[in-house]
């Protein structure tokens, strides 16, 4: 009987942690969880940069990482990700241009376009989308290499860069496309 109300006791403790766990999720959208306050729980990107899921991953700095993309739309989809979170690129624009306010009316007298933060952070994930592609594509000519040569790729190649606006972004933390080579099924995979 004992050892009954310990087995209860705890079967209770683990329901009654698992509805306070329910309870600091308020809700879930495009791979984020949420709590009340709206502040991010959990997200798919923030767990890639993290190293707590798993990723091919191609470029990495303090600030950014490049992986693959899961679900390629071309021989070449990589992602370019901020390690901070922002949840789309209007929630960007929004900081970027706050930003640019704050330091406007903090006296210097010139409002800096090229140091806003949205303008920075586009600058600097195009630089980096380059950077990754390079990575991609050694490891690709080396596993691939007639395929890189029917395909032309090469460094100096051009490549397709995009974000997705909302509603129609896939995960509510911003990332860049860099899609190069040849397209696949795009309807499927975008």
């Amino acid at each position: 009987r004992q050892d009954n109300s310990k087995v209860i006791n705890t079967i209770l403790r683990l329901l009654l942690v698992k509805e306070e766990m329910k309870a600091a999720v308020a809700r879930v959208s495009k791979h984020v969880q949420y709590d009340a306050e709206n502040n991010v729980v959990s997200c798919l990107f923030c767990q890639i940069c993290n190293r707590e899921s798993p990723g091919t991953i191609y470029y990495e700095d303090d600030s950014y990482l490049v992986f693959q993309n899961i679900r390629p739309a071309a021989t070449c989809h990589l992602l370019v990700v901020p390690k901070t979170h922002y949840q789309n690129i209007n929630a960007l624009e929004v900081v970027g241009q706050s930003m640019g306010r704050q330091n406007f009316s903090a006296g210097s007298g010139v409002f800096d376009a090229d140091n806003m933060l949205h303008v920075k952070v586009m600058k600097d994930m195009k630089q980096f989308a380059r950077i990754g592609f390079k990575n991609w594509l050694g490891e690709y000519k080396q596993s691939h290499p007639d395929e890189a040569r029917s395909q032309a790729l090469s460094d100096d190649m051009d490549l397709q860069y995009c974000f997705h606006v909302p509603p129609y972004n896939s995960v509510d933390h911003l990332h860049m496309h860099i899609i190069a080579g040849v397209s696949l099924n795009l309807r499927r995979n975008i």
